[in-house]
Order: structure tokens, then sequence, then C-alpha cells
């Protein structure tokens, strides 16, 4: 695996068997564990920051991980227990329409909007 650092020490990004690049953990996550914060909003009028490793979670039909809202913020919270060297994976069409545009390239939008 080809792995390079996140700036997030929990997890890798490396080549993916799903598509391009993926984010790896490099420990066991328990089911409804919070995995870390993947979009602020501190303005809803202002597009929101979005964390940088959020744009490598893959698609997947029986993903294991969620995002949950918590105020301001939408943190992703582990769906199913997650074992270490695990790619993180969610479903894209149980996304808000807002959000999927910070996670697909333009040419994907649409697949899962």
């Amino acid at each position: 695996m080809n792995e390079t650092s996140t700036g997030n020490p929990l997890f890798l990004a490396a080549p993916s068997d799903i598509e391009g690049n993926g984010l790896f953990t490099i420990q066991n996550h328990m089911k409804g564990s919070l995995l870390f914060t993947a979009f602020i909003w501190a303005d809803q009028s202002r597009e929101p920051f979005v964390f940088p490793e959020t744009r490598l979670i893959n698609h997947s039909d029986q993903p294991n991980t969620r995002l949950r809202c918590d105020g301001n913020a939408w943190v992703l919270q582990a769906s199913d227990q997650i074992g270490q060297g695990d790619e993180l994976t969610i479903d894209y069409s149980g996304l808000p329409s807002c959000m999927i545009r910070f996670l697909l390239p333009p040419n994907q939008e649409e697949q899962y909007g």
C-alpha cells in the first residue's frame, strides 16, 4: 500500500480498491465512535470549511461511517465496527445534496445528488 499522511494521525490516504485514493484507519474504531469533524459551517451564508481527509472517503452501498450533525459541524461517525487498515466509506446517496458537491468531482455529482 502506497500510504501518505492526511494531517490526521489516525488515518492514512492510500490507493483504494473502490476508486482512486481512499481514507484508511490505522486503529480499530468501535461502532458509534466519532472519527473526525468533516465540515464546519461558521456562517450558513458561506461555504463550509471541509477538512481535507473528508474528500478521500469513497462511496459504498454498505458504508462503515455516517455523517451526524453536531451544532454547526458535521462529524463522521462509525456506523459499524471498523478494523485497523479498513477503508472508511460512506453512502453518498444518503447525504444531503448540499454536501455531495464537497465530496465528489463535478462530473460525479449528478450520480448521487
